[in-house]
């Protein structure tokens, strides 16, 4: 076994991974187990690893762990190592759509590095005070304190039902 950004590397050859594929037009088609149907791992001493992982170790060597290994092709189980890129989580996920409860953990965690509280974002949504007036009040700026106002920032996500009652 060598060490590297899998952990332990398992003894696994190149000729072990490519003789569980099969060539699909230009790709070569993990036949294996894929998680979700996408993403292809194999199986060394009853532990699982990602394929296009060993397959990037085994053909261009080692790679940092903060780095994802995708393929360019259109073909979720190809496993070429000619189709494999490498990128950072940033880049990987670009684009993609964010749903309302991950955005609400996005801004749970922003929150609670934040020197405000929800008490003190109601307090100033409320007041009447000028923003230069509560900006200097709370250490925050007079832009910030309108981005409170209008509901830009630090919005709550509330059910629709919410206020309605139990009955």
């Amino acid at each position: 076994m060598t060490k590297s950004c899998l952990g332990d590397v398992p003894d696994v050859s190149l000729d072990r991974i490519l003789g569980r594929v099969r060539e699909c037009g230009d790709c070569l088609e993990w036949a294996g187990y894929a998680i979700e149907g996408k993403h292809p791992q194999i199986r060394v001493n009853w532990k699982s690893y990602p394929v296009r992982r060993l397959v990037w170790f085994l053909t261009r060597g080692p790679v940092r762990s903060e780095v994802w290994i995708a393929n360019k092709c259109e073909n979720p189980l190809c496993v070429n190592p000619d189709h494999l890129v490498a990128h950072t989580r940033s880049t990987a996920l670009k684009g993609a759509k964010r749903t309302v409860s991950h955005k609400t953990k996005i801004a749970a965690a922003r929150r609670s590095k934040s020197v405000l509280t929800m008490e003190i974002v109601r307090a100033i949504r409320s007041s009447d005070e000028p923003n230069p007036v509560l900006a200097e009040r709370f250490g925050i700026t007079p832009g910030y304190v309108s981005h409170l106002r209008r509901g830009t920032v630090w919005k709550e996500y509330v059910t629709p039902f919410q206020g309605l009652g139990a009955r």
